[in-house]
This record gives structure tokens, sequence and C-alpha cells, in this order.
């Protein structure tokens, strides 16, 4: 029961942080999850073996800060060429993450790409709740919502009755039981959602938000499982000790880092 409560109150802080940094503007927006994506970095010395990790993170933030000042005027060419990167770099790391602690330095060039594209593509969200005749917290306050929606009941559901784990040498603790339960309350998400808010898309509404909920839960399960896969070679628990019950920023982060680049993907096709 302590260690739930912990868990709870570390989520509730950081949703207020993140949550509230967006709705306070883009340059509010943009330290916050600056900040994170740093704190991301820093934790890949527990994958990879580093000299010094501040050069690494400094590159990061410097291709972070770069990508967000150029975001806000992508072209449609570009937007393919971001998220082409952030493809290549991820297959890459599923090919080469098996041999830890052996990883050859284009292992940490994959992995800097894996973790800033995400946090860039993010802070373009805002044009796309504009585009939709909304405030511009609309699309990042719904994706969020989304993940913790899908992981927080994934959570409990599988703490109360899950048996069949989905990944056991993986994630033995992420079951099936606990990822249909998600399912379930990710589509019920996306029914409140298609109720409360009136949007004009290329598609049906309720199909809009029914698949932009499912692409955001598929992804970000599959985000989780990557990272547990990453940290099962690394033979570590958590990435970090930044969130007390949740471990580090990977640990936070895991879902987003692939749902982000698959959900501007999906608006891009709908919206343009």
């Amino acid at each position: 029961m302590k260690k739930f409560l912990i868990r709870t109150a570390s989520a509730i802080v950081f949703a207020a942080i993140l949550l509230g940094t967006i709705y306070l503007g883009k340059l509010w927006m943009l330290v916050a999850l600056g900040f994170f994506l740093c704190a991301a970095l820093f934790e890949m010395k527990h994958f990879v073996t580093f000299k010094t990790i501040i050069p690494y993170i400094l590159i990061g933030a410097f291709f972070y800060v770069l990508g967000v000042a150029a975001g806000f005027e992508y072209t449609y060419r570009q937007w393919a060429a971001i998220i082409v990167i952030f493809a290549i770099a991820f297959l890459c790391l599923l090919m080469m993450q098996n041999n830890y602690p052996e990883k050859p330095f284009i292992f940490k060039i994959f992995a800097l790409f894996y973790l800033t594209v995400p946090f860039i593509l993010f802070n373009t969200l805002p044009q796309f709740s504009e585009k939709m005749g909304q405030v511009s917290y609309f699309i990042p306050y719904c994706l969020l919502a989304t993940i913790w929606i899908g992981d927080a009941t994934a959570y409990i559901i599988g703490s109360l009755c899950g048996k069949h784990p989905m990944a056991k040498k993986t994630s033995p603790h992420k079951t099936w039981e606990g990822f249909f339960g998600g399912l379930i309350f990710v589509i019920i998400t996306s029914i409140i959602l298609s109720y409360l808010f009136n949007i004009q898309v290329g598609i049906n509404q309720w199909l809009f938000w029914l698949l932009f909920c499912l692409i955001t839960y598929l992804t970000g399960t599959l985000g989780d499982l990557f990272e547990s896969k990453l940290k099962r070679t690394a033979d570590i628990k958590d990435s970090g000790k930044l969130m007390p019950g949740h471990g580090g920023a990977l640990d936070r982060f895991d879902s987003f880092l692939l749902s982000v680049p698959c959900i501007i993907i999906f608006l891009l096709t709908v919206l343009y």
C-alpha cells in the first residue's frame, strides 16, 4: 500500500508539472521537456559506457533546441525526413540492444535520435491543436491523458488479476489481463473525447478519436516493452531515481517515445 501511495503521489506531482508548463505556453513546455530529455540522456550511462556523459547531454540538448526552433515551420517533406530518422534509429536500436555491454559507438548516436526526436515533435503538437480549431494544449493533453489512462488502468488491473505475462523474460509484471483492461479504458476514453469535442477532420469524428487513442496506447505499450528489454539486457530495474515509485525519466517517458512520432504521422495523414 505504501508503494502504491508513493507511486501515486509522484505521478500527481509529475503530471502537475508537465500539464502546467504545457498550459503556460510554448516556452515553458520547451524548458520542462528539455529538462526531462536531459535527465533521460543522463540515464543512458546505465546502458552504454561513457568516459563522460556531459558532452552527450549537451549535444542532445543542442539538437532539441534546434529542432524545436525549426519545427514550427516544417514542410511535409521535413516532417517525413525527421520521422524516417526516428524510425531508422529505433529499428537499429532494436537490432543492437542484445549485445550489452559491448555496444558500438553508433548505438549512442541512434539512442540520441531515439530520445531527442519525440521531445522535438511533442513541441509541435500545439500547431495541430490550432489547425483543429482548439486551444494550443488540446492535442498534447489528449495524448498524455490517453497514455496515462492506459498505463494506470493496465497497471491496476494487471496487479489485481494479472496471471498471463505478455513478455515473461522482458517484463514479467506486464500481463495480458492488464493490457486488455487498459485497452478497454482507452476505448472508453476515445468515446468520451468524441462526445466532448466537436472537431473538423478528414474522417468521421468518432473514428478519429478511436484511432488516435488506439495508436497511442498500442505504440506506447511497445515503447514500454522496448525500454524494459533495454533494462533487462543491462541488468537494471530502473533507469534512474528521478521519480519515486516510477524510476527515472526513461521509465516515465518510455511509452511517450514511440507514441509521439506515430501520432504525428496519424495527424499529418488526417489533417493535411
